[in-house]
């Protein structure tokens, strides 16, 4: 049985050192910058956002490097099943970037950076993702903010 995890539990953590309100904004922030839109998490993506949060100076970052430590100490079971998500096609990638840009501008990046890098858009595994989007990173403008956004939110589905 895998431990899940809410939005609110997650916060509780936070809670003592920053407050109820301010624990919550910050999971919910994290969640948003990562892609993460379950309702309850595993341990292992509870940990993935208290590594984000733990980016923050001071008390916040602190308040979550310890947290993320206690999470650590779960079973190992709770990492997700190595079957899961190898692999993602180019239109799955496009749909990380589709929100800021559009579906068919998406599309139409992923797929030339695809060609322009010499991949298959078919079967991409975790480092040909990260290349398209580091790829589309270095373009410049809105389309570098979101797929560098889009690369933590990917590498999360294959965590």
């Amino acid at each position: 049985m895998t431990i899940k995890y809410s939005k609110a539990t997650l916060a509780s953590t936070l809670a003592p050192a920053v407050g109820e309100e301010r624990a919550l904004e910050l999971v919910s922030e994290a969640m948003r910058e990562l892609g993460v839109h379950a309702t309850e998490v595993t341990a292992y993506e509870a940990r993935a956002l208290f590594d984000h949060i733990g980016r923050h100076e001071g008390v916040i970052g602190v308040s979550a490097r310890i947290a993320r430590v206690r999470l650590a100490t779960l079973r190992e079971s709770d990492k997700p099943d190595p079957s899961k998500l190898r692999h993602m096609l180019a239109k799955e990638v496009a749909e990380l970037l589709a929100p800021s840009m559009g579906q068919e501008r998406a599309r139409e990046l992923v797929e030339t950076s695809a060609r322009k890098l010499g991949l298959e858009l078919e079967a991409l595994g975790r480092e040909e993702v990260a290349a398209i989007l580091d790829d589309l990173a270095t373009t410049g403008g809105v389309v570098s903010v979101v797929a560098r956004f889009a690369k933590a939110r990917a590498l999360l589905k294959f965590a």
